[in-house]
């Protein structure tokens, strides 16, 4: 990360569009986006302001609360607890990798994490050398801009149905989704969505089941 608090998300999709997009533009006719996790946020923002030049969408694991009322009280608790674990994880960072570091690995994934069954995985990438734990930015990023600017308006539903067709495909095997079933159920009904799942994945399913993922 080039900045000491890291991009807004406002200049992750600027830097999206002109360095990488507008280029390949030049050789390609079609533009498919495909966001994984932090990425299907990013994709979502960019459709937002590109909608026209995008041809396919689709974001795997990370989709929509739109009907936040069908979520167990316990899921945004955890979640709110989680993204601000890692924004602090974040912040400790600029001091110190090491206590940054420290501090994920204290977080009690396997209690209370997203996705229980990754938790061996997930402690050894963690460990690794090459792993640095500035790239939890986007959680600090995002809860800043919640404060500063609000909820953002909701970009691929309006009143109950898909306003912006997309595929979605999650893993089922975690502790909560990344998504409500009113988004589920609207993809569904919607000629040109649709929505898969993979039973025997979690929120990797791209890296487990990549053959049947693409």
């Amino acid at each position: 990360v080039s900045k000491f608090w890291g991009y807004s998300f406002e200049e992750i999709v600027d830097a999206l569009h002109k360095e990488i997009i507008l280029p390949a533009a030049e050789s390609s006719s079609r533009l498919v986006l495909v966001g994984h996790d932090w990425g299907s946020i990013v994709c979502q923002f960019y459709v937002e302001r590109f909608s026209p030049i995008v041809d396919d969408l689709v974001l795997l694991d990370v989709g929509t609360t739109y009907n936040v009322k069908e979520i167990p009280v316990w899921v945004p608790l955890c979640q709110i607890l989680y993204m601000l674990h890692l924004s602090l994880c974040f912040i400790v960072s600029r001091l110190s990798p090491f206590l940054g570091k420290l501090l994920i690995l204290l977080y009690p994934w396997g209690l209370i994490g997203p996705c229980p069954d990754a938790v061996d995985n997930w402690v050894k990438v963690v460990s690794t050398k090459s792993f640095k734990v500035h790239t939890c930015y986007p959680y600090f990023r995002l809860i800043g801009d919640l404060i500063k600017n609000g909820k953002r308006e909701q970009q691929l539903m309006q009143d109950g149905e898909i306003k912006r067709d997309h595929l979605f495909c999650y893993g089922a095997k975690k502790r909560w989704n990344f998504h409500c079933e009113t988004y589920v159920d609207a993809l569904k009904r919607a000629k040109k969505s649709d929505c898969v799942v993979f039973k025997n994945c979690g929120h990797w399913l791209h890296l487990t089941e990549p053959k049947e993922v693409s």
